[in-house]
């Protein structure tokens, strides 16, 4: 169980992280795709007006909160490292850190979908659903890589 959830934990944090630089959602047809990392470019460039949050980690305009590609980069470097040292030292005990970032990432991955989906005229892209789907997994094999 412990080499089994490591590894797929391991994929999951790898799958994260390179869900920043799929699209993330796209306009109608399926033009003007962004991806978590133009979020990070949005974001960084700053400028929020009246009530608006614009940083690199989180774009808050019109009511909509999203979580930039800078939040999936860290988090799934982060699942990676740890399944990484899990793997070399053959410990269980970091996994409890995995499973709390896969918990941040979690959160933060739905919070983009209600974005998204509340958005009219931009469809789900690829990115957002490697992103839930993964922390998901992550969340998961995180725990079943402690119980091995």
């Amino acid at each position: 169980m412990f080499w089994v959830g490591t590894l797929i934990l391991l994929v999951s944090g790898a799958l994260i992280l390179a869900s920043t630089w799929m699209a993330w959602g796209s306009g109608p047809g399926g033009y003007l795709k962004l991806s978590g990392w133009d979020w990070f470019d949005i974001g960084k460039g700053g400028g929020g007006g009246e009530g608006e949050v614009v940083n690199a980690f989180f774009v808050f305009s019109d009511g909509r909160p999203l979580f930039t590609g800078l939040c999936s980069l860290i988090l799934g470097a982060l699942i990676t490292l740890i399944a990484l040292l899990m793997l070399i030292f053959q410990s269980r005990g970091i996994g409890g850190v995995a499973i709390l970032f896969s918990i941040f990432a979690l959160g933060m991955a739905i919070t983009n979908l209600t974005t998204i989906l509340r958005s009219e005229g931009i469809s789900v892209g690829v990115g957002t659903v490697v992103f839930i789907a993964f922390s998901f997994v992550g969340l998961v094999v995180g725990g079943m890589a402690m119980s091995g």
